[in-house]
């Protein structure tokens, strides 16, 4: 089956929409009671109590950050998945392919948090380590093994059509994307992840950026910053689009 443009919008807007529910449960507690709550919702540092708890809350808390953040980026995945699939088959093996993309980031996220304890148990100062992670998160950016990355996420397996073997090319599918998008945006999510007071601007600044620069093709892996170009011209775009409707409307005309 294949898609058109309207196809492709609505599944986008599908996918902001469960993006901006998962934000709203992260940054709900905020409105009353400060940012803290927030960090604590997205399972940052260690909760009082025992190991369990905290990999229940660390394992909820960075599910719901990886939605909020991740979900707009795989439109172009979800429509390889229904023009490779039959129509009675396109929500199964949507839902098998989020099922491992999420898994992967789930393992991802405890690895991540890992590294953030022992971060912060050297330490104590929280700017500091905020900076660390900034840096970490630009050196990655840079670095020609991101691009490498970058270009993985393009690049979509043949899935099966039928059967078992259909459901298994999924999950395959999945877990292929989840390690190339971690292995892209594990940094960024670090760096997100890592903030207290500032954890909802974090959030937004890196989510647009990760949306911007997986719209950039695949290019030669070569050390350069990455997504911030893509990000003006965007913005830039928008401001034309923009400009250009106010002076062509009738209220501007009518003069």
């Amino acid at each position: 089956m294949f898609y058109n443009k309207n196809v492709a919008n609505r599944i986008q807007r599908y996918l902001f929409a469960v993006s901006g529910v998962a934000l709203l449960v992260i940054f709900a507690p905020s409105l009353w009671a400060g940012p803290e709550p927030v960090a604590i919702m997205c399972g940052s540092g260690w909760i009082a109590g025992s190991k369990a708890d905290w990999i229940l809350s660390a394992g909820t808390g960075w599910l719901l950050m990886v939605v909020a953040m991740m979900t707009p980026l795989n439109l172009q995945p979800i429509l390889h998945i229904r023009i490779s699939s039959f129509s009675d088959r396109q929500w199964r093996s949507t839902l098998i392919f989020l099922a491992g993309y999420l898994a992967i980031w789930l393992l991802g996220g405890y690895a991540i948090k890992v590294l953030e304890l022992m971060v912060s148990r050297s330490v104590r100062e929280v700017s500091v380590q905020a900076g660390a992670f900034a840096l970490i998160a630009c050196v990655w950016q840079a670095s020609p093994f991101k691009q490498k990355c970058l270009n993985a996420c393009h690049s979509h397996r043949p899935l099966a059509a039928f059967g078992r073997a259909a459901d298994i090319d999924a999950l395959r599918f999945g877990l292929e994307h989840g390690m190339w998008c971690l292995g892209s945006c594990w940094a960024l999510m670090l760096f997100a992840d890592s903030l207290v007071q500032w954890h909802l601007a974090g959030m937004i600044a890196v989510s647009l950026l990760m949306y911007c620069e997986r719209m950039d093709a695949p290019a030669y892996p070569a050390w350069k910053l990455r997504g911030f170009q893509a990000a003006c011209q965007r913005l830039r775009h928008g401001f034309q689009v923009y400009r250009h409707r106010s002076s062509s409307s009738p209220a501007r005309r009518s003069h």
